[in-house]
């Protein structure tokens, strides 16, 4: 039996809920994708295309890294 949880839940919380889920997949997938440094920015990128490249620019949040220490 499926449900549409839609219709269920206020938009707020599944917005909530969605949110927490993809955040657990990253987690999840740490050796695929990775979270932006930057502590507020919800960034998220592959490692693969960022392979060999020393410097990172964060298109959301526009702050620069060192991909090899995660700094700025």
């Amino acid at each position: 039996m499926q449900m549409d949880l839609t219709k269920i839940f206020r938009k707020e919380d599944m917005d909530k809920y969605i949110e927490r889920l993809f955040k657990q997949e990253v987690d999840m997938l740490n050796e695929a994708f990775s979270w932006c440094p930057s502590a507020d920015c919800k960034y998220v990128y592959a490692i693969e295309d960022l392979r060999g490249k020393p410097d990172f620019t964060c298109p959301m949040c526009t702050k620069a890294y060192c991909m090899n220490c995660k700094s700025e």
